[in-house]
């Protein structure tokens, strides 16, 4: 789950510049990682080196796929977590809240 979150988190980030409407492709804007990882620039000091990030074999593929752009979103919109029903219930063992979803709305009175 961890590896899954982090490459579709990196996506999010990628896409923001055209989600945001100043770049048609992410590699389009000046400040991107992607830059780096297409090969489109020679270095990038400020960018650190990951073995997950390395292992994708073709970045600009990788950034075109879809993704969980709308799963994140929810999920900050409602201050929930990221993740699969593993995920939750581990949290709810760990801290006894449970974060799936519930049907909106006041529950029923028993009569």
């Amino acid at each position: 789950m961890a590896d899954t979150h982090l490459l579709n988190a990196i996506k999010y980030v990628e896409q923001n510049p055209v989600k945001a409407f100043m770049v048609k492709y992410p590699w389009d804007y000046k400040y991107t990682s992607c830059l780096k990882r297409l090969n489109l620039v020679k270095e990038d000091i400020l960018l650190s080196s990951h073995s997950l990030i390395n292992s994708i074999e073709n970045y600009k593929e990788f950034l075109e796929e879809d993704n969980k752009i709308d799963l994140i979103k929810e999920k900050t919109r409602t201050s929930k977590p990221c993740g699969d029903v593993e995920f939750y219930n581990k949290i709810k063992e760990i801290t006894g809240i449970d974060y799936t979803n519930k049907k909106a709305g006041r529950p029923k009175k028993n009569d």
